[in-house]
């Protein structure tokens, strides 16, 4: 797994954006700047989105360097654990983007009968 010395680089796409409900969680955090990533589909699922790894869409993203505490918040309120990573709701996987390698929380669960986000915005 990559670790930066620096900080942690993380894309969020749902309600961790800027005016977003879980934003609070990033308040602390450099916002970079915005992007769009490439080979996720993004999913409806209810009060949030999901990302899925596939295909060839894109999904965009606000992205914020973090630093390890805040990741560590983050892969609390994602479901992600580090330990047991096929077992979490949401995997951390990275992706390249314009502002190098980010952490991109992807939904790890089915996304069977689910809306997609079409436009790849929540």
């Amino acid at each position: 797994m990559h670790h930066s010395t620096r900080s942690n680089l993380v894309a969020v796409y749902g309600t961790l954006k800027r005016r977003y409900p879980n934003h609070f969680l990033l308040q602390e955090s450099e916002f970079l700047g915005l992007d769009r990533v490439h080979g996720i589909v993004l999913y409806d699922l209810g009060l949030f989105p999901g990302a899925r790894v596939e295909g060839s869409a894109e999904v965009g993203v606000e992205v914020f360097a973090v630093s390890v505490e805040t990741l560590q918040l983050l892969d609390e309120l994602e479901g992600y654990r580090p330990e047991a990573p096929a077992s979490s709701y949401f995997m951390r996987t990275l992706f390249p983007s314009r502002f190098g390698d980010v952490w991109i929380y992807t939904f790890n669960n089915s996304v069977e009968g689910l809306d997609i986000v079409a436009s790849g915005s929540w």
